[in-house]
């Protein structure tokens, strides 16, 4: 924990720093201040982290673009050998140096990924109306009744918590 303690508070002189550059020309108690500089700290770490993203994008993007490349080159050699390994061995993998590796008889199951959920809906109610699941939240089917109106939907009925006091009915005891 010291050394969380310890980066707080080297980013705490840093801000303290900055916060004094800003309020140059404010008395010690006039604080009118802090609200432009603590959102231009605020944008500038927004700024900081968009850059972050894209850098880390094209960091991910060239990792891929090595991966595809080792697989191209070197993946037949790579699958060849684990399976000269693998001869006449019961195992499904075999350990090496820096991991296991087993070689799939049956390739590993292709999915599909919706990344546009409106899109994919429209699609699939026009091309494939069986793949289109609807369901109902009640909650919001609720809420939508109560500001409407109160009419109760078709196939819905109104349950009320019980309270816990006895109703009445004798149970055997």
């Amino acid at each position: 924990m010291a050394i969380v303690d310890e980066a707080m508070a080297e980013l705490g002189e840093v801000l303290e720093a900055d916060a004094a550059v800003f309020a140059k020309g404010h008395d010690s108690d006039d604080l009118t201040w802090v609200p432009d500089w603590f959102l231009s700290q605020l944008a500038a770490i927004d700024a900081q982290d968009e850059a972050l993203e894209q850098q880390f994008d094209v960091l991910r993007k060239q990792s891929a673009a090595k991966r595809r490349a080792l697989w191209w080159r070197w993946g037949d050699a790579f699958q060849a050998r684990v399976h000269q390994d693998m001869l006449g061995a019961k195992k499904k993998s075999v350990d090496y140096a820096y991991g296991r590796a087993g070689i799939r008889t049956v390739p590993a199951r292709t999915v599909l990924v919706v990344d546009d959920e409106d899109a994919a809906a429209a699609y699939a109610n026009l091309m494939c109306p069986e793949a289109v699941k609807t369901t109902v939240t009640p909650t919001k089917l609720y809420e939508f009744m109560q500001n409407n109106g109160g009419e109760l939907p078709p196939g819905c009925e109104i349950e009320t918590p019980e309270t816990g006091e006895d109703d009445g009915s004798d149970e055997a005891q």
